[in-house]
């Protein structure tokens, strides 16, 4: 499968730089910059269809094409539906473009490669208690099995009281965005330092006994259970309604090439 990337503005050229390398051999990529030199190509991906050059190269080769969105308000000014596909960040980005008029059978959600080269990070704090649920080890190695495949980087630290870990604890908080801890002053630290708090409050029942702590509740979300865990990890509504996938988008917009370049195989052969 031929795939060509219009590489006509800086948008298109950072597409093009997190796309590529990720793309498997047998697509071939032709950089534009003569229209006579090439043969039709089955796909073309641009990030820029306001530049009326990238229409009329569409137009020229009659090939499938896909825009991908490379800026937060570009529904405000692309230009129309000559494009078959377009792959937007998110579900608040579709809803944008089909206020705007487009088709949403047009419009696909892969999230945006940009953002890939964010990486979350999640703090496991484990507290001095030594029966809980959260100091085994398998705890430890789910929550970061479980985080790994959605390309988290974990960190773990054991409290000073049961290891002879000396690193101070402000140094692991400054590099995370999620603490999961339990009965621990470390989660009252985190929230001083506006961090988001699981805190796992398991047969030590917390804000059960200790009611003046009842108003923590309102800022950090308390799990009971290990699933409970999970399901809060897994629960992201910026990923889900603006970026939808942060971590595998590139691998979801060459997926859509794929099943784009399928189609037109399809179609070929029906037309043949």
């Amino acid at each position: 499968m031929k795939c060509m990337f219009l590489i006509t503005t800086e948008l298109s050229e950072r597409l093009f730089k997190f796309i590529y390398p990720k793309m498997e051999e047998r697509i071939i990529f032709t950089k534009f910059d003569d229209i006579d030199k090439f043969e039709k190509p089955d796909i073309i991906v641009t990030a820029a269809a306001h530049e009326d050059i990238n229409k009329n190269i569409i137009s020229h080769f009659g090939s499938k094409s896909l825009l991908v969105v490379e800026g937060l308000n570009n529904w405000k000014y692309t230009k129309g539906n000559y494009v078959d596909k377009v792959a937007v960040w998110g579900k608040n980005m579709k809803e944008d473009f089909i206020r705007a008029g487009w088709q949403s059978e047009k419009l696909v959600i892969t999230g945006c490669p940009r953002f890939e080269t964010h990486k979350r990070r999640v703090l496991i704090a484990l507290p001095a208690y030594g029966k809980s649920e959260m100091d085994s080890e398998g705890f430890i190695s789910d929550i970061t099995s479980f985080l790994k495949s959605k390309d988290v980087i974990v960190s773990v630290k054991r409290h000073p009281g049961v290891s002879n870990e000396k690193q101070d604890i402000i140094e692991y908080l400054r590099d995370c965005e999620i603490v999961i801890t339990g009965a621990s002053t470390i989660a009252l630290h985190a929230l001083l330092m506006d961090k988001n708090v699981i805190f796992f409050d398991t047969r030590n029942n917390l804000f059960n006994r200790e009611k003046h702590f009842l108003p923590l509740t309102k800022k950090i979300k308390v799990c009971y259970t290990y699933s409970e865990i999970l399901n809060e990890l897994n629960q992201d509504e910026t990923i889900e309604d603006y970026l939808y996938d942060s971590f595998g988008a590139a691998k979801n917009i060459i997926k859509l090439i794929n099943e784009m370049g399928e189609i037109r195989w399809l179609e070929l052969r029906k037309s043949s």
